[in-house]
């Protein structure tokens, strides 16, 4: 379990198509973490090396930004929001980057 003052920079998070893995072709929402020190060649997101004071949040309803650094409950509040908003209270979400999987754990 994180603690309750784990924070981490987001990019965004944003409801897309499963692309990869065993949710492929499955709609889903996405948190993309911020500073990935990794630089892998076949990075689709280059952008998220440096991370901004605020971050967009994709919802039904349209945009908005949330301010940098978020915590992991925030981060989990907005993965969830996002999906229920899209796909009801059952969808799936999925956590890009390494540091992301921490960010996306619920309780035990």
């Amino acid at each position: 379990m994180i603690g309750s003052s784990a924070k981490a920079p987001l990019i965004e998070v944003f409801h897309s198509i499963q692309g990869e893995g065993r949710y492929v072709g499955r709609p889903m929402t996405f948190l993309r973490v911020a500073t990935c020190p990794i630089r892998c060649s076949y990075c689709d997101t280059p952008n998220s090396y440096q991370a901004s004071a605020d971050f967009v949040t994709q919802t039904a309803s349209g945009e908005r930004r949330e301010p940098n650094p978020v915590s992991a409950s925030r981060a989990l509040e907005l993965v969830v929001d996002a999906a229920a908003e899209f796909e009801g209270p059952d969808a799936a979400a999925a956590c890009e980057g390494p540091e992301a999987a921490a960010a996306c754990e619920g309780p035990e």
